[in-house]
């Protein structure tokens, strides 16, 4: 006869087998819910039109290491602000003078008003063209005849003026923008067209006026113990050309090639795009 501890020993295998045999299964639908999901991928922002903040395993936003300065919004104690302020001298002055009661509707325009308030608005003038005409005249001296000269800045029987140069080389330079809606600025707003080909002589006509100043950065940059040197890709055309940077502690000096050889450090005039 088999013995009690015997039967214990076998009902404890039997209850094993079957914890063993549960498990198995859990892993097994476990699998195969996997399985399933990768053959079925999960709708994200990718394959559908569910937005990117809701998908998952979405890289979590950066977060700023900057701590707290513990300081109130806006402007601080000894900040020198620029708040818009009133004129003392404005060039208009327009007064606006009661005519009538509101309360009686008797006329007011005979007596006197005095001042109570005051507010200023500040404008631009429209913009127009302003046309100079420069005339060369002939007088007669007790040696012959002399004739007048032009400025040197008046070169064609029409040209545009100092002022619109320089506006044209601020636009372009300083706020890097197209010939095309330079031109644009020029026919939309000043009722001035002018086109892209004159905005491109105006600018080297600049470029030339700058060469000096260029070169005695370039000197002062070279003379430097220490200097910073860096470049960067640009394209022109599609094709790939080059900036070159070159910083002293007191000057900083850019150079345009089109390669990133030694040609660069050989460059000896502005350029202008």
């Amino acid at each position: 006869m088999a013995r009690a501890s015997d039967h214990a020993a076998f009902g404890q295998m039997i209850s094993d087998l079957n914890a063993t045999i549960i498990q198995l299964n859990e892993t097994i639908g476990n699998l195969l819910e996997e399985n399933r999901l990768l053959r079925t991928p999960k709708k994200n922002s990718h394959n559908s039109s569910v937005p990117p903040s809701k998908d998952e395993n979405r890289l979590a936003k950066t977060t700023s290491l900057r701590k707290s300065s513990c300081k109130l919004p806006g402007g601080q104690t000894g900040h020198e602000g620029s708040t818009l302020k009133m004129t003392p001298m404005p060039n208009t002055v327009i007064e606006h003078k009661p005519k009538f009661c509101n309360c009686c509707g008797l006329s007011l325009q005979l007596e006197e008003a005095a001042l109570v308030a005051r507010r200023q608005v500040i404008d631009i003038p429209p913009i127009k063209p302003l046309y100079t005409e420069h005339r060369v005249c002939r007088a007669v001296c007790s040696c012959g005849q002399t004739v007048s000269t032009f400025p040197a800045w008046v070169y064609a029987p029409i040209s545009y003026g100092p002022q619109t140069a320089a506006l044209i080389s601020y636009l372009h330079t300083r706020q890097y923008i197209p010939f095309a809606r330079i031109s644009e600025f020029f026919t939309s707003v000043c009722t001035m067209p002018i086109s892209q080909g004159s905005v491109c002589a105006i600018l080297k006509r600049f470029a030339a006026k700058a060469e000096p100043a260029y070169r005695l950065i370039k000197k002062a940059v070279g003379q430097a113990k220490v200097v910073g040197s860096d470049e960067t890709g640009m394209k022109e055309n599609g094709k790939l050309n080059w900036f070159w940077t070159w910083q002293s502690k007191w000057a900083t000096f850019i150079s345009y090639s089109a390669n990133s050889g030694l040609a660069s450090v050989r460059m000896e005039t502005p350029i202008f795009f």
